[in-house]
């Protein structure tokens, strides 16, 4: 990027062609060739900030879910785990499709007390971008000295 620019150019169409004599990690050929267009977008150079997660609590006695809602879309894959609850609770997690939302509902009903909730901070967003740094960073650069110190904490209304 800094010696030649960027290598995609924002508001153009694009074919991704994956070979099918590609290799799997177990040195499988892949089969079929694979193609994907895609459109791509400006940039993204911007950092998750935890300042834009919004937290809806649950009421307290019920076993309505909390929901936590990110200002743009995370990785569906890593949003899946990249959340938790303590002190500890027993229920189910689950994200929606667009990354923009992750649900937790409990087994039994929420009492009345003060939880907190952890994020990953290597959670990223669709361009790479974690809240712990950005993509596009010195990787030398220890992320102990990145990540944002943030608390998130709600109490079951």
């Amino acid at each position: 990027n800094e010696d030649e620019g960027s290598v995609l150019d924002a508001s153009r169409v694009y074919r991704l062609l994956v070979s099918g004599s590609w290799r799997s990690v177990q040195g499988t050929p892949l089969g079929s060739d694979v193609s994907l267009l895609f459109e791509t977008t400006h940039a993204d150079h911007e950092q998750p900030s935890a300042t834009t997660v919004a937290i809806a609590s649950p009421a307290a006695g019920s076993t309505d879910a909390l929901v936590v809602r990110f200002a743009e879309p995370m990785d569906t894959g890593m949003l899946g785990t990249a959340l938790r609850i303590t002190p500890p609770v027993k229920g189910a997690a689950t994200r929606d499709d667009s990354g923009l939302e992750w649900r937790f509902s409990p087994v039994d009903h929420w009492q009345r007390q003060r939880f907190h909730i952890e994020i990953d901070p290597m959670l990223e967003d669709l361009a790479g971008n974690s809240f712990a740094r950005l993509f596009e960073v010195d990787i030398d650069q220890p992320i102990s000295k990145l990540i944002p110190s943030f608390d998130f904490s709600f109490m079951p209304r």
